[in-house]
């Protein structure tokens, strides 16, 4: 996994819309508003993208279920739900991360 830290409009969806398009990978964010302006900017920009889905929408349909990777945007958000999703709702307080071990 590589992770893209850049400061807010920085341009951090921007790269993943045009990952998206290389990739063929879908994007996942937050809320379906979120996934609306994702696939609005896309548009825009004039990339073919796979439709964006919210993180609800990807845990409760099999929808993106087929897909061999992931493109997520605004990260510790989705992986907050993520936890909770997988702990039974159980709310995350606090998490570590460690950039060492990670690709950037």
């Amino acid at each position: 996994m590589r992770w893209l830290n850049k400061k807010r409009a920085g341009g951090k969806t921007t790269g993943l819309i045009f990952a998206s398009e290389a990739t063929g990978y879908p994007i996942i964010v937050e809320t379906d508003i979120q996934a609306k302006t994702v696939k609005e900017i896309a548009v825009k920009l004039g990339a073919k993208i796979p439709e964006p889905m919210s993180v609800k929408k990807f845990f409760d349909t099999s929808h993106g279920r087929h897909y061999e990777k992931l493109l997520i945007d605004e990260s510790p958000r989705i992986i907050e739900e993520a936890l909770r999703k997988y702990f039974n709702g159980i709310e995350i307080a606090a998490a570590t991360m460690s950039l060492d071990d990670i690709k950037v």
